[in-house]
């Protein structure tokens, strides 16, 4: 790669020229918030290699030359409340985006005058791999987490069995052309197993304990992390990322 054309805001088009340090080759871009860079192109010489457009929390989905990336969509995947305390109770609400960079969902959650919101986003490569890909904590005090997660195509539903006898099934849901899955858990309530389901009900996959966090990276992820900085825009395999 010798070079990276972004467009920052709506018209600004800029060129970054990578600087080799710690046998890597690296480029940096500072921007006014209000002026945001929006897409990316690495080009060797005058050959386009990948382009790319920023996900909602910074990281970037290389598409090759030719490949336009998912349709947009928003869904709104569900909603609840979990009591605590007289008269009190924390609402939050699901929802997912899809588009060219890559799929997105967005958690939101309301406990009186406190409040969050935690947006987490992943390429395409990255959510192919099955698995949680993040575990939210809400606030304040911690009163529910969520996991967050994408199952194997051919997966109808989870189950998830807690401690103290309850079981839980949650469907899987396609957007686009992958399947997500989350599930609530008030303060106190932990997995003991889960496992993946068929529409016919045969088992997949599954564990024991709470499932945990898949920090896969595919090839055309440019999330950051170091371990798979070797595979991006390359054919090299690339490794699972730890830590």
């Amino acid at each position: 790669m010798t070079r990276i054309a972004v467009t920052v805001g709506k018209h600004q088009k800029l060129n970054l020229y990578p600087v080799a340090a710690a046998g890597r080759r690296w480029v940096a871009l500072l921007t006014p918030g209000s002026a945001r860079a929006m897409t990316f192109t690495a080009f060797s010489g005058k050959t386009e290699l990948a382009h790319g457009s920023k996900l909602r929390r910074g990281s970037l989905t290389w598409l090759l030359p030719g490949q336009r990336g998912l349709v947009k969509e928003h869904r709104n995947l569900d909603r609840g409340s979990i009591p605590e305390g007289p008269g009190q109770h924390l609402s939050w609400s699901l929802g997912a985006d899809a588009g060219p960079p890559g799929y997105c969902l967005d958690l939101n959650g309301d406990f009186g005058h406190d409040g969050f919101e935690t947006i987490d986003c992943w390429s395409p490569d990255t959510v192919r791999s099955a698995g949680v890909k993040t575990i939210v904590h809400s606030a304040p005090a911690r009163l529910a987490r969520w996991l967050l997660g994408t199952a194997k195509p051919s997966v109808a539903y989870l189950k998830f069995n807690l401690a103290g006898g309850k079981t839980v099934h949650m469907a899987a849901v396609q957007i686009d052309s992958q399947k997500f899955f989350w599930l609530t858990l008030p303060h106190g309530q932990d997995v003991t197993s889960w496992a993946a389901f068929d529409k016919a009900g045969h088992k997949l996959y599954g564990g024991t304990g709470s499932p945990k966090i898949d920090p896969y990276v595919g090839p055309l992820s440019g999330k950051g992390w170091a371990d798979n900085g070797p595979c991006a825009l390359s054919t090299k395999a690339c490794q699972r990322a730890h830590g």
